[in-house]
């Protein structure tokens, strides 16, 4: 089994359907950036869950352009040729679990940061770490 990690920005508002047997999943595509050959691409993967959690509280919550972090098994790679006459592939991964990535500060209708979100700061002198000596270069890690 190939058990799969990534992350990007969701392509299209979350897709519910319904299979041939009555059970209910959804569909979305989340694009993925990586770099290659000196420039940058991006990947489209379709993504698919049937779990019910997934599908029935969170689906309406997956819109367009929202960061996302997809974790799953069954890659599949799947290829066509289209109407045009050019071949396609794609890439589809069959989800078990996916999650919302919050970066930067939300705002609200006033355009005032929400107070729910504060700035993380570390200081490292009230943390319980040990100082660095010069014996610590013996070890064999």
């Amino acid at each position: 089994m190939i058990n799969s990690h990534l992350i990007g920005r969701i392509g299209q508002d979350a897709q519910v359907r319904q299979s041939k047997d009555g059970k209910k999943f959804m569909t979305m595509d989340v694009a993925t950036d990586f770099f290659s050959k000196g420039e940058n691409k991006t990947m489209w993967v379709r993504v698919v869950s049937n779990d019910t959690t997934i599908v029935e509280k969170r689906a309406q919550y997956f819109k367009k352009g929202t960061l996302v972090t997809v974790e799953g098994h069954e890659l599949e790679p799947n290829t066509w040729i289209g109407k045009d006459g050019n071949a396609h592939a794609q890439i589809t991964i069959a989800a078990s679990f996916i999650d919302f990535i919050r970066i930067g500060k939300r705002k609200d209708a006033n355009d005032q940061p929400d107070g729910g979100e504060q700035p993380v700061t570390v200081d490292n002198a009230s943390q319980d770490v040990p100082p660095t000596t010069p014996d610590d270069e013996d070890a064999p890690f």
